[in-house]
Order: structure tokens, then C-alpha cells, then sequence
């Protein structure tokens, strides 16, 4: 159960706006039954329990408040101009995707008005952010769920007489695209073959240049996380960094934690400001910001706060599979992980270095299993066919992710070790790639069957009674 006044705020805001998003007609009457119930709960001065009951109902009236904005400013603009036809001036903000299997292109372009677009095109046009677009077409509202993400409620389906006039590349604000192509240019030109388009994946989050078939041996193999940027990356390059700073270059702790927490800003936009980025990259800024102010952080507290921020800015955010997904496996990780990684089994095994060994497939195994727990329910609303591929996979390639996204970016630098660095992560990479395929091509148990149901009941209980037994030995 989550006790945590903050995290409960942040959990229920996220609920509401998820409900909302699903039932947006119900919008008015949940926040003004928010608002009823918030106003008797502080009347009731007297009720120890009030204090967290005010806190929940806040997060859900200032959830139903925000998505009623939103859909005042966003959505019923798009809605008016459905099956309009007409001249369109727009640029472009250098979101793309391909359908190569129907040869379609899709890129999001910003009206004069300031509402999303995606034109879907027989041929790439190669837009890039800033770029001019004049075109003339009708427009049509209304997207699928994840789309709502991205505020992207109009499409124009093959536009005619499009035009494109280039943007002047050397502004200042384009600076992430800019280090984001030329890290997967320098990555895959120095790498190579499909090594290289992974370890660009990795280090960037864009998969743009994957292959069909490598990205489906990724996905069939549980390891698509490891091609995206989330907290994993972002964990391994700022505390990677910081230790560098602080240990071996002797820099001031707090001097440390703030090129840190700069560095981790850069990075996420960098990655495109993908949620799983900021939700990693706030919860990493309230570890560094614990050290730069001497305070104590709880990581259930930053990960209220980075689900709030995030769905401030944005309330559709909660669409996104990539939000749904992060945040179910953190906040798995931060309450079931916990206690399994609390718990020991082989604290008896006399031999130091088997011991060893077996803690680190206890603990890739633990991280693997709570983070999939939390998915769960993810994976049944978003139809995804989830397998155990996952435990083996990750179990085999975990200690190979960390070489290769530190490789891959050490591959950006000129010189010898700019070279040196491509010939690690060809190999870091290439053995990623390898376990994919592998694993990927093997028709695997799906978890959600009733033998896993009872494998999990089993495993459950087994844990259970040992956790038991070790409690009742700790009071003797």
C-alpha cells in the first residue's frame, strides 16, 4: 500500500486524467463531485485520516480541471476545423514515422494556429524542425488513443501541391535534433550493419532506422526497453558521470551534482523529451538536488512528482505507451522490487564467489519479474502478447547494456578513441542483437496463460513462506 501523502497525489492524478481520457464526457461531473467532496472533507476539521482523503480528492478535482482545459484549447479547436478543406501553412517539429510494408510517411507539422497536423505522404520529404510547408488538402479529426499523446488530432491524408522551404539549420533552438542525428550518424557509420543502428537506438531512443526485422526480434524478445531511453540509460550515464566527477577527479560532491543534473537535462533533450526521459531524468534531479540541499528523497515522492509535471504540461501524456509502461514498471520496481531484493536466499551458501554470481541472476531475475508484474496490466489494455522471453533475455543481455550505450556514445568522440570505442560497442551490440534473435525466434509460454497464473501463485507462496520463516528465526 502506498502511505506516501505525495506519491498518492500524483498516483491519483494520473488515474483521473486516465479515466478522463477514456470517458472525457464525464469530465464535469467528476470535478464538480471533486470539488463537493473536497469541500466537506476539510469542513470535517475534527477526522485524524482527513489530511490524505483532502490530498486525493485534490489530485482528482486539479485532474478534472486541467483536462477540462485542455480539451477546451486543444481538442474542440481540431474538432471545428473536421473535413475542412483549404490552403495550410504549417512547420514542421521534426516528428516522423514510416510504414514501409504500405509505403506511407507520416510527419507532424504545427499550423499557423498552433494545432498539431500529421500529413501522410506516398514519398519522405525529410522534414526537419523549422521547415516551411505549404499544402493544400482536407483535414480530419479524431486519432487513436496513443495519439492523443502527442496532441496530433488532425490528419491530411496525401496532401496535394506541397511545398517545402528549408529552415536555416544553425538555430540555436534545433540544437537536440542536431546532436541527435549527429550521434546516430557518427554511430552507425562507425559501427556498421545493424550493430550500429541498435547502438544508435540505444543512445538515442530513435528507431527510425531499424530494420523490420531486427526491431520484431527485439520486441518478441521482452527487450524493446533497451533501445529506448528510460531510466535505465539515464541511471547509468549521470551516476556513471558522477562518480567519475566526484572520485576521480576529486570535484566538490554538490559541484558534482549540479554538472550532473545539467547533463541529464541535455541528455533528455537529446532523446526528444520521450516520457520514460523526464520521468527518469526528474527523479534524477530529486536525488541530485537531495545532494545539492543536504536533504533525504524518497523515491515514491519523485515519482508523484514526475507523473504530475509531466501530465501538467501535457494531460494527454497518459495515452502515450511509453508513459503507461515506465511508470507501472518504476512504480513496480519501487514497491515489489524492493522487498524481493531485500530478500536473500543464498546468505548461507558458503563459497564467496558462486555466491556472488547467484545474487546477480537472483537480482536481474527480481528486477525482471517486478517490472513485468507492473506491466501486466498495461500489456492486457494495450493488447501486447508478453512472454517469458523476457526472463531469459534480459537475464542473458543485462550485463551487456551498460558497455554498449557507454561505448556508443564514447564512439561520437574524434580520434583513436572515437574508433577504439566502435569496435567495443560493435561487439557490446552485436551480442544484444544476437540474444534477440535467439530468443526471439523461440515460441515462448505467454505470461498471461492460466500455467504462468499458477507458476506465479506458486513462486508467490514459495516466497512467502520463506520470508516467514526468516522473520520468525530474526524474533527468536
Amino acid at each position: 500500500m502506498i502511505r506516501n501523502p505525495f506519491a498518492c497525489l500524483g498516483l491519483c492524478f494520473t488515474a483521473t486524467l486516465f479515466v478522463l481520457n477514456l470517458l472525457p464526457d464525464f469530465t464535469p461531473v467528476v470535478l464538480a463531485a471533486s470539488a463537493i467532496c473536497l469541500g466537506f472533507c476539510l469542513a470535517l476539521r475534527r477526522r485524524p485520516e482527513r489530511g490524505k482523503a483532502a490530498m486525493i480528492l485534490l489530485g482528482v478535482a486539479a485532474a478534472a480541471a486541467l483536462f477540462t482545459a485542455a480539451q477546451k484549447t486543444a481538442w474542440e479547436p481540431a474538432l471545428a476545423l473536421d473535413r475542412h478543406t483549404g490552403v495550410f501553412h504549417a512547420a514542421a517539429t521534426g516528428e516522423t514515422s514510416t510504414n514501409e510494408e504500405k509505403q506511407r510517411f507520416f510527419s507532424v507539422v504545427r499550423t499557423e494556429q498552433g494545432q498539431k497536423l500529421v500529413l501522410v505522404t506516398d514519398r519522405d520529404y525529410d522534414l526537419e524542425p523549422g521547415d516551411r510547408v505549404t499544402f493544400y488538402g482536407k483535414v480530419y479529426a479524431g486519432q487513436p488513443w496513443q495519439s492523443r499523446a502527442g496532441r496530433a488530432f488532425l490528419t491530411c491524408w496525401y496532401p496535394k501541391d506541397l511545398v517545402v522551404e528549408r529552415a536555416e539549420r544553425n538555430r540555436l533552438r534545433d540544437w537536440p535534433y542536431a546532436a541527435r542525428r549527429f550521434l546516430i550518424e557518427r554511430i552507425t557509420g562507425r559501427v556498421g550493419g545493424d550493430e550500429g543502428t541498435v547502438a544508435a537506438a540505444m543512445a538515442t531512443g530513435v528507431k527510425d532506422e531499424l530494420a523490420d526485422e531486427t526491431y520484431g526480434a527485439f520486441k518478441s524478445a521482452g527487450l524493446t526497453h533497451v533501445i529506448a531511453v528510460s531510466g535505465l540509460h539515464m541511471n547509468l550515464i549521470v551516476l556513471a558521470l558522477y562518480r567519475l566527477l566526484w572520485r576521480r577527479f576529486r570535484i566538490r560532491q554538490r559541484v558534482s551534482a549540479a554538472i550532473c543534473l545539467a547533463a541529464a537535462w541535455a541528455y533528455a533533450a537529446v532523446a526528444a523529451f520521450t516520457p520514460s526521459a523526464v520521468r527518469a531524468c526528474i527523479m534524477i534531479s530529486a536525488f541530485l538536488g537531495a545532494v545539492l540541499f543536504r536533504r533525504r528523497v524518497s523515491p515514491l515522492n519523485s515519482l508523484g512528482l514526475a507523473a504530475f509535471l509531466i501530465l501538467l504540461v501535457n494531460p494527454y501524456a497518459v495515452c502515450s505507451a511509453s508513459f503507461e509502461l515506465s511508470f507501472a514498471a518504476t512504480l513496480a520496481l519501487l514497491t515489489v522490487g524492493r522487498r524481493l531484493l531485500a530478500f536473500d536466499p543464498f546468505e548461507k551458501l558458503p563459497l564467496r564467489l558462486p555466491r556472488k554470481a547467484l545474487r546477480a541472476v537472483y537480482a536481474a531475475l527480481a528486477v525482471t519479474f517486478s517490472a513485468n508484474v507492473g506491466c501486466l496490466p498495461v500489456f492486457l489494455f494495450l493488447g501486447i502478447d508478453a512472454t517469458y522471453a523476457c526472463f531469459v533475455s534480459n537475464l542473458t543481455a543485462f550485463f551487456a547494456v551498460a558497455p554498449a550505450l557507454i561505448s556508443a556514445l564514447f564512439t561520437a568522440l574524434p580520434g583513436v578513441c572515437g574508433q577504439l570505442s566502435a569496435g567495443a560497442c560493435r561487439l557490446c551490440a552485436g551480442y544484444i542483437l544476437l540474444v534477440a534473435q535467439k530468443v526471439g525466434s523461440v515460441n515462448w509460454l505467454p505470461l498471461l496463460s492460466w500455467p504462468s497464473a499458477v507458476l506465479a501463485a506458486v513462486s508467490a507462496a514459495a516466497f512467502w513462506l520463506l520470508h516467514r520463516r526468516k522473520k520468525q528465526k530474526n524474533k527468536q
